[in-house]
Protein backbone atom coordinates (compact mmCIF):
# COMPACT_ATOMS: atom_id res chain seq x y z
CA UNK A 1 0.00 0.00 0.00
CA UNK A 2 1.78 3.45 -0.98
CA UNK A 3 1.23 5.07 2.48
CA UNK A 4 1.56 8.75 0.25
CA UNK A 5 -1.46 8.43 -1.98
CA UNK A 6 -3.64 7.06 0.91
CA UNK A 7 -1.87 10.44 3.40
CA UNK A 8 -3.45 12.49 0.25
CA UNK A 9 -6.78 12.21 1.23
CA UNK A 10 -6.40 13.81 4.37
CA UNK A 11 -7.45 17.31 5.13
CA UNK A 12 -5.31 20.16 4.53
CA UNK A 13 -6.04 20.66 8.21
CA UNK A 14 -3.61 18.02 9.46
CA UNK A 15 0.16 18.64 8.73
CA UNK A 16 1.95 15.40 9.96
CA UNK A 17 5.05 17.25 9.90
CA UNK A 18 3.63 19.60 12.12
CA UNK A 19 2.24 16.96 14.29
CA UNK A 20 5.56 15.15 14.16
CA UNK A 21 7.36 18.21 15.36
CA UNK A 22 5.55 19.27 18.17
CA UNK A 23 5.60 15.98 19.47
CA UNK A 24 9.23 16.00 19.55
CA UNK A 25 8.68 19.47 20.86
CA UNK A 26 6.36 18.11 23.63
CA UNK A 27 9.12 15.03 24.32
CA UNK A 28 7.78 12.13 22.20
CA UNK A 29 10.12 10.12 20.12
CA UNK A 30 9.80 7.41 17.80
CA UNK A 31 11.87 4.16 16.24
CA UNK A 32 12.07 2.58 13.62
CA UNK A 33 12.31 -1.12 13.10
CA UNK A 34 11.73 -2.68 9.71
CA UNK A 35 8.95 -0.66 8.03
CA UNK A 36 7.40 -0.48 11.61
CA UNK A 37 7.14 2.60 13.42
CA UNK A 38 6.70 3.40 17.33
CA UNK A 39 5.98 6.09 19.14
CA UNK A 40 7.32 6.78 22.40
CA UNK A 41 8.05 9.32 25.24
CA UNK A 42 10.10 9.09 28.57
CA UNK A 43 8.48 8.14 31.58
CA UNK A 44 11.44 9.67 33.26
CA UNK A 45 12.06 13.23 32.83
CA UNK A 46 10.81 16.75 32.19
CA UNK A 47 7.35 15.52 29.92
CA UNK A 48 3.84 16.23 30.24
CA UNK A 49 1.88 13.34 30.13
CA UNK A 50 -1.26 14.56 29.41
CA UNK A 51 0.25 16.97 26.70
CA UNK A 52 1.38 14.11 25.39
CA UNK A 53 -1.79 11.97 25.76
CA UNK A 54 -3.52 14.47 24.04
CA UNK A 55 -1.61 14.84 20.85
CA UNK A 56 -1.10 11.87 20.89
CA UNK A 57 -5.05 10.84 20.50
CA UNK A 58 -6.00 11.73 16.93
CA UNK A 59 -3.26 10.03 15.50
CA UNK A 60 -4.06 6.80 17.41
CA UNK A 61 -7.57 6.57 16.56
CA UNK A 62 -7.60 8.26 13.01
CA UNK A 63 -5.50 5.76 10.85
CA UNK A 64 -4.86 8.11 7.76
CA UNK A 65 -3.39 10.55 10.33
CA UNK A 66 -1.54 7.97 11.48
CA UNK A 67 -0.23 6.41 8.45
CA UNK A 68 0.66 9.93 6.90
CA UNK A 69 2.72 10.16 10.29
CA UNK A 70 4.31 7.39 9.61
CA UNK A 71 5.15 8.23 5.81
CA UNK A 72 7.02 11.32 7.24
CA UNK A 73 8.72 9.37 9.48
CA UNK A 74 10.01 6.54 6.99
CA UNK A 75 10.63 9.08 4.40
CA UNK A 76 12.81 10.75 6.91
CA UNK A 77 14.73 7.70 8.43
CA UNK A 78 15.48 7.06 4.76
CA UNK A 79 17.08 10.39 4.08
CA UNK A 80 19.20 10.36 7.11
CA UNK A 81 20.61 6.89 6.22
CA UNK A 82 21.94 8.44 3.00
CA UNK A 83 23.33 11.77 4.32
Amino acid sequence: MDLSKKAAGLSAVFDPAQWLAHYVELGGGYSVIGDAVWLHWSIKGDVDEAALHAHERGVRFDPLQRDAVKAIILAGVGKELVE
